[in-house]
Protein backbone atom coordinates (compact mmCIF):
# COMPACT_ATOMS: atom_id res chain seq x y z
CA UNK A 1 0.00 0.00 0.00
CA UNK A 2 2.62 2.39 0.64
CA UNK A 3 4.18 1.73 -2.15
CA UNK A 4 1.73 2.20 -4.40
CA UNK A 5 0.85 5.57 -2.32
CA UNK A 6 4.31 6.63 -3.06
CA UNK A 7 4.18 5.80 -6.50
CA UNK A 8 1.11 7.82 -7.16
CA UNK A 9 2.54 10.74 -5.14
CA UNK A 10 5.48 10.62 -7.58
CA UNK A 11 3.21 10.14 -10.67
CA UNK A 12 1.42 12.94 -9.63
CA UNK A 13 4.50 15.42 -8.92
CA UNK A 14 5.67 14.03 -12.25
CA UNK A 15 3.43 15.31 -14.31
CA UNK A 16 3.21 18.51 -13.32
CA UNK A 17 -0.03 18.20 -10.94
CA UNK A 18 -1.99 16.45 -14.14
CA UNK A 19 -3.40 12.94 -13.59
CA UNK A 20 -5.59 11.07 -15.24
CA UNK A 21 -8.73 11.29 -13.41
CA UNK A 22 -8.31 7.18 -13.25
CA UNK A 23 -5.34 7.55 -11.66
CA UNK A 24 -6.53 10.02 -9.19
CA UNK A 25 -9.71 8.43 -8.09
CA UNK A 26 -8.04 5.38 -7.84
CA UNK A 27 -5.35 6.63 -5.48
CA UNK A 28 -7.92 8.78 -3.68
CA UNK A 29 -9.98 5.35 -3.20
CA UNK A 30 -6.70 3.74 -2.12
CA UNK A 31 -5.50 6.84 0.31
CA UNK A 32 -8.64 7.22 2.23
CA UNK A 33 -8.38 4.01 3.63
CA UNK A 34 -5.02 4.79 5.13
CA UNK A 35 -5.42 8.47 6.13
CA UNK A 36 -7.53 7.45 9.20
CA UNK A 37 -4.97 4.76 11.00
CA UNK A 38 -2.29 7.84 10.38
CA UNK A 39 -4.21 10.30 12.39
CA UNK A 40 -5.75 7.96 14.61
CA UNK A 41 -2.03 6.99 15.47
CA UNK A 42 -1.16 10.67 15.83
CA UNK A 43 -3.97 12.05 17.59
CA UNK A 44 -2.24 10.72 21.36
CA UNK A 45 0.33 12.90 21.09
CA UNK A 46 -1.01 15.86 23.07
CA UNK A 47 -4.18 17.34 24.47
CA UNK A 48 -6.37 18.61 21.47
CA UNK A 49 -8.61 21.86 21.35
CA UNK A 50 -11.96 20.74 22.73
CA UNK A 51 -9.71 19.97 25.62
CA UNK A 52 -8.51 23.00 26.44
CA UNK A 53 -12.01 24.38 25.71
CA UNK A 54 -13.22 21.92 28.27
CA UNK A 55 -10.49 22.49 30.86
CA UNK A 56 -11.13 26.97 30.32
CA UNK A 57 -15.06 26.04 31.11
CA UNK A 58 -14.54 23.98 33.87
CA UNK A 59 -11.62 26.65 35.41
CA UNK A 60 -14.21 29.47 34.70
CA UNK A 61 -17.11 27.94 36.56
CA UNK A 62 -15.11 26.99 39.74
CA UNK A 63 -14.00 30.73 39.79
CA UNK A 64 -17.42 31.62 39.43
CA UNK A 65 -18.30 29.50 41.92
CA UNK A 66 -15.90 30.98 44.19
CA UNK A 67 -16.84 34.11 43.15
CA UNK A 68 -20.51 33.01 44.18
CA UNK A 69 -19.05 31.86 47.45
CA UNK A 70 -17.82 35.20 48.58
CA UNK A 71 -20.28 37.36 47.56
CA UNK A 72 -23.07 35.19 49.76
CA UNK A 73 -20.30 35.02 52.30
CA UNK A 74 -20.16 38.92 52.43
CA UNK A 75 -23.86 39.69 51.80
CA UNK A 76 -24.18 37.00 54.90
CA UNK A 77 -21.70 39.13 57.01
CA UNK A 78 -23.64 42.81 55.97
CA UNK A 79 -26.68 41.02 56.94
CA UNK A 80 -25.19 40.06 59.96
CA UNK A 81 -24.07 43.44 60.87
CA UNK A 82 -27.35 44.75 59.98
CA UNK A 83 -28.99 42.88 61.91
CA UNK A 84 -27.11 43.27 65.33
CA UNK A 85 -26.64 47.02 64.66
CA UNK A 86 -31.06 46.67 64.45
CA UNK A 87 -30.77 44.70 67.59
CA UNK A 88 -29.05 47.39 69.13
CA UNK A 89 -30.89 50.21 68.23
CA UNK A 90 -33.99 48.58 69.12
CA UNK A 91 -32.34 48.06 72.70
CA UNK A 92 -31.03 51.37 72.84
CA UNK A 93 -34.16 53.09 71.93
CA UNK A 94 -36.50 50.11 74.51
CA UNK A 95 -33.64 51.27 77.15
CA UNK A 96 -34.11 55.24 76.41
CA UNK A 97 -38.61 54.04 76.42
CA UNK A 98 -37.47 52.85 80.01
CA UNK A 99 -35.86 55.54 81.59
CA UNK A 100 -38.39 58.01 80.05
CA UNK A 101 -41.15 56.19 81.59
CA UNK A 102 -39.52 55.59 84.91
CA UNK A 103 -38.81 59.61 85.36
CA UNK A 104 -42.70 60.36 84.03
CA UNK A 105 -43.52 57.62 86.57
CA UNK A 106 -40.79 59.10 89.52
CA UNK A 107 -42.31 62.87 88.58
CA UNK A 108 -45.59 61.45 89.19
CA UNK A 109 -45.20 59.96 91.98
CA UNK A 110 -43.00 62.56 94.01
CA UNK A 111 -46.20 65.38 92.70
CA UNK A 112 -48.54 62.33 94.21
CA UNK A 113 -46.33 62.14 98.11
CA UNK A 114 -46.29 65.83 97.73
CA UNK A 115 -49.91 66.49 97.44
CA UNK A 116 -50.73 63.98 99.97
CA UNK A 117 -48.05 65.27 102.33
CA UNK A 118 -49.89 68.51 101.80
CA UNK A 119 -53.59 66.98 102.71
CA UNK A 120 -51.75 65.04 105.58
CA UNK A 121 -50.30 68.20 107.06
CA UNK A 122 -53.77 70.08 106.16
CA UNK A 123 -55.33 66.42 108.02
CA UNK A 124 -52.88 67.24 111.14
CA UNK A 125 -53.60 70.78 111.24
CA UNK A 126 -57.33 70.26 111.81
CA UNK A 127 -56.61 67.20 113.90
CA UNK A 128 -54.17 68.81 116.33
CA UNK A 129 -56.66 71.87 116.19
CA UNK A 130 -59.32 69.75 117.11
CA UNK A 131 -57.00 68.25 119.79
CA UNK A 132 -56.45 71.15 121.21
CA UNK A 133 -59.51 72.84 121.39
CA UNK A 134 -60.90 69.66 122.89
CA UNK A 135 -57.92 69.54 125.76
CA UNK A 136 -58.16 73.52 126.45
CA UNK A 137 -62.42 72.75 126.90
CA UNK A 138 -61.48 69.94 129.17
CA UNK A 139 -59.03 71.41 130.86
CA UNK A 140 -61.18 74.55 131.58
CA UNK A 141 -63.97 71.70 132.70
CA UNK A 142 -61.56 71.06 135.67
CA UNK A 143 -61.44 74.45 136.82
CA UNK A 144 -58.14 74.12 138.25
CA UNK A 145 -57.61 76.44 141.22
CA UNK A 146 -54.37 77.93 141.72
CA UNK A 147 -52.94 75.24 144.17
CA UNK A 148 -53.96 72.72 141.94
CA UNK A 149 -51.75 74.61 139.05
CA UNK A 150 -49.05 74.53 141.46
CA UNK A 151 -48.61 71.34 142.18
CA UNK A 152 -49.07 69.99 138.66
CA UNK A 153 -46.16 72.62 138.10
CA UNK A 154 -44.41 70.55 140.77
CA UNK A 155 -45.13 67.34 139.40
CA UNK A 156 -43.63 68.88 135.74
CA UNK A 157 -40.28 69.66 137.18
CA UNK A 158 -40.09 66.97 139.45
CA UNK A 159 -40.46 64.76 135.83
CA UNK A 160 -37.33 66.23 134.21
CA UNK A 161 -40.00 69.19 132.60
CA UNK A 162 -39.32 72.32 134.78
CA UNK A 163 -41.33 74.74 134.50
CA UNK A 164 -39.34 77.69 136.06
CA UNK A 165 -42.39 78.57 138.40
CA UNK A 166 -44.53 77.08 141.00
CA UNK A 167 -47.15 80.39 141.04
CA UNK A 168 -49.73 78.41 139.42
CA UNK A 169 -49.86 80.50 136.54
CA UNK A 170 -50.04 78.60 133.46
CA UNK A 171 -47.75 80.70 130.81
CA UNK A 172 -46.09 79.55 127.44
CA UNK A 173 -43.24 78.02 129.88
CA UNK A 174 -45.20 75.80 131.51
CA UNK A 175 -47.66 74.88 128.59
CA UNK A 176 -44.43 74.67 126.71
CA UNK A 177 -43.72 71.98 129.57
CA UNK A 178 -46.79 70.32 129.45
CA UNK A 179 -46.84 69.70 125.57
CA UNK A 180 -43.62 68.36 126.01
CA UNK A 181 -44.51 65.53 128.66
CA UNK A 182 -47.58 64.97 126.27
CA UNK A 183 -45.18 64.29 123.78
CA UNK A 184 -42.60 62.04 125.52
CA UNK A 185 -45.73 59.83 126.57
CA UNK A 186 -47.08 59.53 123.20
CA UNK A 187 -49.83 61.86 123.51
CA UNK A 188 -51.20 64.69 121.40
CA UNK A 189 -49.03 67.71 122.60
CA UNK A 190 -51.64 70.29 123.01
CA UNK A 191 -50.32 71.81 126.02
CA UNK A 192 -53.55 71.61 127.83
CA UNK A 193 -54.11 68.58 130.13
CA UNK A 194 -57.37 66.48 130.64
CA UNK A 195 -58.65 64.51 133.73
CA UNK A 196 -56.97 61.29 133.06
CA UNK A 197 -53.43 63.37 132.23
CA UNK A 198 -53.84 65.36 135.53
CA UNK A 199 -54.44 61.89 137.27
CA UNK A 200 -51.38 60.41 135.37
CA UNK A 201 -48.76 63.59 136.43
CA UNK A 202 -50.03 63.32 140.18
CA UNK A 203 -49.52 59.65 140.44
CA UNK A 204 -46.27 59.65 138.36
CA UNK A 205 -44.74 62.75 140.75
CA UNK A 206 -46.06 61.68 143.82
CA UNK A 207 -43.39 61.63 146.19
CA UNK A 208 -42.09 64.94 144.87
CA UNK A 209 -45.36 66.05 145.96
CA UNK A 210 -45.71 64.83 148.83
CA UNK A 211 -42.89 66.72 150.43
CA UNK A 212 -44.23 69.84 148.40
CA UNK A 213 -47.61 69.53 150.27
CA UNK A 214 -45.59 68.62 153.48
CA UNK A 215 -43.30 71.75 153.27
CA UNK A 216 -46.99 74.32 152.27
CA UNK A 217 -47.93 72.49 155.08
CA UNK A 218 -44.89 74.02 157.62
CA UNK A 219 -45.21 77.07 156.26
CA UNK A 220 -48.77 77.59 156.18
CA UNK A 221 -48.16 76.58 160.44
CA UNK A 222 -45.32 79.12 160.40
CA UNK A 223 -47.66 81.53 159.15
CA UNK A 224 -50.50 80.29 161.74
CA UNK A 225 -48.23 80.28 164.58
CA UNK A 226 -46.79 83.88 164.39
CA UNK A 227 -50.38 85.01 164.07
CA UNK A 228 -52.38 87.96 161.99
CA UNK A 229 -50.46 91.36 162.12
CA UNK A 230 -51.99 93.67 164.23
CA UNK A 231 -54.79 96.29 162.75
CA UNK A 232 -52.79 99.81 162.27
CA UNK A 233 -53.99 102.73 164.46
CA UNK A 234 -56.63 104.73 163.64
CA UNK A 235 -55.84 108.10 163.22
CA UNK A 236 -56.84 110.79 165.98
CA UNK A 237 -59.12 113.08 164.70
CA UNK A 238 -57.25 116.09 164.85
CA UNK A 239 -54.39 115.23 162.66
CA UNK A 240 -55.12 115.79 159.49
CA UNK A 241 -55.47 113.32 156.69
CA UNK A 242 -51.98 111.93 155.46
CA UNK A 243 -51.80 112.69 151.38
CA UNK A 244 -52.19 109.90 149.57
CA UNK A 245 -49.35 108.29 148.11
CA UNK A 246 -48.21 109.29 144.46
CA UNK A 247 -49.08 106.45 141.62
CA UNK A 248 -46.25 104.48 140.74
CA UNK A 249 -44.88 105.82 137.18
CA UNK A 250 -45.54 103.47 134.38
CA UNK A 251 -42.91 101.55 132.93
CA UNK A 252 -41.66 101.15 129.14
CA UNK A 253 -43.54 97.81 129.60
CA UNK A 254 -46.51 98.45 131.02
CA UNK A 255 -50.15 97.68 128.63
CA UNK A 256 -51.64 100.45 126.24
CA UNK A 257 -53.55 102.63 127.91
CA UNK A 258 -57.29 102.01 128.77
CA UNK A 259 -59.16 101.54 125.33
CA UNK A 260 -56.32 100.00 123.54
CA UNK A 261 -56.05 97.46 126.67
CA UNK A 262 -54.64 93.46 125.70
CA UNK A 263 -53.84 91.68 128.76
CA UNK A 264 -54.52 88.51 129.39
CA UNK A 265 -54.49 84.75 127.79
CA UNK A 266 -56.44 84.93 124.15
CA UNK A 267 -56.99 82.52 121.56
CA UNK A 268 -54.21 83.44 118.42
CA UNK A 269 -55.36 83.18 114.68
CA UNK A 270 -52.07 82.80 113.07
CA UNK A 271 -51.90 82.47 108.98
CA UNK A 272 -49.18 82.21 106.57
CA UNK A 273 -49.74 83.53 102.71
CA UNK A 274 -49.09 81.50 99.73
CA UNK A 275 -45.24 80.90 98.93
CA UNK A 276 -43.39 79.01 96.25
CA UNK A 277 -46.45 76.95 95.10
CA UNK A 278 -47.82 76.08 98.52
CA UNK A 279 -50.64 77.39 99.37
CA UNK A 280 -51.94 79.55 102.27
CA UNK A 281 -52.75 78.07 105.80
CA UNK A 282 -53.73 78.85 109.06
CA UNK A 283 -54.00 77.71 112.93
CA UNK A 284 -54.46 78.60 116.20
CA UNK A 285 -52.08 79.38 118.96
CA UNK A 286 -52.46 80.76 122.76
CA UNK A 287 -51.23 84.49 123.11
CA UNK A 288 -50.17 85.45 127.07
CA UNK A 289 -50.18 88.95 127.14
CA UNK A 290 -48.37 90.18 130.98
CA UNK A 291 -47.42 94.23 131.49
CA UNK A 292 -47.12 94.38 127.68
CA UNK A 293 -45.14 91.42 127.11
CA UNK A 294 -45.97 88.84 124.73
CA UNK A 295 -45.60 85.16 123.92
CA UNK A 296 -46.99 82.44 122.30
CA UNK A 297 -46.39 78.84 121.04
CA UNK A 298 -47.32 75.88 119.58
CA UNK A 299 -45.44 72.46 118.58
CA UNK A 300 -43.95 71.92 114.98
CA UNK A 301 -45.81 69.73 112.46
CA UNK A 302 -42.12 68.45 110.71
CA UNK A 303 -40.79 67.88 114.31
CA UNK A 304 -43.11 67.12 117.43
CA UNK A 305 -40.19 68.05 119.70
CA UNK A 306 -39.40 71.64 118.42
CA UNK A 307 -41.86 74.29 119.08
CA UNK A 308 -42.30 77.61 117.06
CA UNK A 309 -42.14 80.15 119.48
CA UNK A 310 -43.36 83.70 119.55
CA UNK A 311 -41.69 86.97 121.88
CA UNK A 312 -42.49 90.32 121.90
CA UNK A 313 -43.86 93.48 123.58
CA UNK A 314 -46.85 96.42 123.17
CA UNK A 315 -45.42 99.39 124.11
CA UNK A 316 -47.74 102.13 125.88
CA UNK A 317 -49.15 103.80 122.64
CA UNK A 318 -50.46 100.31 121.41
CA UNK A 319 -47.17 99.12 118.88
CA UNK A 320 -46.76 95.70 118.85
CA UNK A 321 -43.37 94.08 118.17
CA UNK A 322 -43.10 90.65 117.67
CA UNK A 323 -39.89 88.13 116.93
CA UNK A 324 -41.11 84.59 115.15
CA UNK A 325 -38.97 82.07 115.80
CA UNK A 326 -40.22 79.24 113.59
CA UNK A 327 -39.24 75.42 112.14
CA UNK A 328 -40.12 75.20 108.80
CA UNK A 329 -43.26 73.20 107.58
CA UNK A 330 -43.29 73.40 103.98
CA UNK A 331 -40.62 75.08 102.12
CA UNK A 332 -37.79 74.49 104.40
CA UNK A 333 -39.25 71.44 106.20
CA UNK A 334 -37.80 70.98 109.48
CA UNK A 335 -35.24 74.53 109.27
CA UNK A 336 -35.24 77.22 111.42
CA UNK A 337 -36.30 80.60 110.65
CA UNK A 338 -37.29 84.33 112.42
CA UNK A 339 -39.88 86.47 111.15
CA UNK A 340 -39.83 89.98 112.53
CA UNK A 341 -43.67 90.52 113.34
CA UNK A 342 -44.70 94.17 113.79
CA UNK A 343 -48.72 95.82 114.00
CA UNK A 344 -51.08 97.63 116.35
CA UNK A 345 -54.12 96.95 119.17
CA UNK A 346 -56.84 98.70 117.79
CA UNK A 347 -60.39 99.17 118.84
CA UNK A 348 -59.83 95.48 121.30
CA UNK A 349 -58.13 93.75 118.12
CA UNK A 350 -54.13 93.35 117.84
CA UNK A 351 -53.22 92.70 114.34
CA UNK A 352 -49.41 92.29 113.17
CA UNK A 353 -47.74 90.94 109.87
CA UNK A 354 -44.38 90.42 108.59
CA UNK A 355 -41.78 88.06 106.36
CA UNK A 356 -39.28 85.50 107.19
CA UNK A 357 -36.72 87.05 105.53
CA UNK A 358 -36.52 90.12 102.98
CA UNK A 359 -38.15 88.00 100.45
CA UNK A 360 -39.69 85.33 102.52
CA UNK A 361 -43.13 84.35 103.34
CA UNK A 362 -45.77 86.63 104.69
CA UNK A 363 -46.97 86.00 108.09
CA UNK A 364 -49.77 87.22 109.87
CA UNK A 365 -51.77 87.05 113.06
CA UNK A 366 -55.04 88.53 114.81
CA UNK A 367 -55.91 88.70 118.45
CA UNK A 368 -59.24 89.83 119.92
CA UNK A 369 -58.57 91.22 122.79
CA UNK A 370 -62.06 91.76 123.75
Amino acid sequence: VLVVVAGGGWLALGSGGSSPPAASSAASSVAQPVAAPVVAAAAPAGPGPAQQELEQARRAQQAAQDEAARLRAEADARRKQDEEAALRARIEQELKDKAVAEEAARKQAAEAAAAKAQEEATARLRAEEADRKGAEAAEAALRLGQPDRQRLQVALTALGFATGATDGVFGPRTREMIAAWQGKAGRAATGFLTQDQQATLLRDAAPALARWDEEQKKTAQAQAATGPAPPAPAPSPAAPSAPAAPAPARSSSSPPASGERCEGTFKSQWCRAAYQGFPSSCWSGTMVIRNGEVSDGWTSQSDPSRRNVVQGRIDGAGNVILRYDGVGQQTHTGQNFTAQISGRVANGVLTASGKGGSAGREFTVTVRCR
